[in-house]
C-alpha cells in the first residue's frame, strides 16, 4: 500500500492539475469495460485503451480487474507518453503557459498524438498566440461534434478544454483537488 501511495503522490506532484483533471475526465476505474467508441474499445484504469495499446500480462478482457498499483503505473506511463509526444511533435509548445500546454496534453492523452496533430488550424493559431481562433477551431472540430452538448450549454469536456485555451485557466474540478 505504501508504494501505491508514493506513486500516486509522485504523479500528483509531477503533473498536478493535469493529473487531477484527467482522473476526473476519464473516470478512473479498476475494472476493464467497453468504451463508447465505434467500434468499442476495451478500456480501464485512467482512460487506457487496452485494445489499441495492449499491456503484457494484462488481458484485454471486459471485467478483468486491475490493482491500484497497475492503474497508477499505467496512468503515469500514459501521461508521460502524452507529454513527451506533445513536446517532441510541437517543440513550440514549451513556450505555452501551463494551462494551454496541458490542454494539448489532454488532447494527446485522449486522442493520441496523431489525433492531436489533425487539429492543424487550432495548433497553428496556438503557435501564433491567437487564442480566439484556436478556441474557434477546437469548436469546429469533429471531436466537438462527438463530445458534449455544444459551446456554453452544460459544462463538459469541450467547454473545459476551450477555457484552458482561450482564457488560460484550469477548470474548477482541477483547481479543487490539485
Amino acid at each position: 500500500m505504501g508504494a501505491n501511495v508514493s506513486l500516486k503522490s509522485s504523479i500528483a506532484i509531477r503533473y498536478g492539475k493535469l493529473a487531477t483533471l484527467l482522473e476526473q475526465e476519464e473516470d478512473r476505474t479498476n475494472t476493464l469495460y467497453l468504451d463508447t467508441a465505434t467500434p468499442p474499445q476495451v478500456t480501464g484504469g485512467v482512460g487506457h485503451n487496452f485494445t489499441a495499446n495492449p499491456v503484457p500480462g494484462i488481458p484485454a478482457v471486459v471485467g478483468h480487474t486491475l490493482t491500484d498499483d497497475q492503474v497508477d503505473r499505467l496512468f503515469e506511463h500514459d501521461l508521460t507518453t502524452a507529454v513527451v509526444a506533445v513536446r517532441g511533435h510541437l517543440p513550440w509548445s514549451d513556450m505555452l503557459t501551463p494551462a494551454r500546454f496541458d490542454a494539448l496534453v489532454l488532447l494527446a492523452f485522449q486522442l493520441g498524438i496523431s489525433g492531436l496533430l489533425k487539429f492543424q488550424k487550432m495548433l497553428a493559431a496556438m503557435q501564433r498566440g491567437d487564442w480566439a481562433s484556436a478556441e474557434r477551431e477546437l469548436w469546429n472540430s469533429l471531436m466537438a461534434k462527438q463530445i458534449g452538448d455544444g459551446k456554453g450549454k452544460n459544462e463538459d469536456r469541450m467547454d473545459r478544454l476551450a477555457a484552458m485555451i482561450l482564457h488560460d485557466e484550469y477548470p474548477k474540478i482541477a483547481e479543487a483537488k490539485a
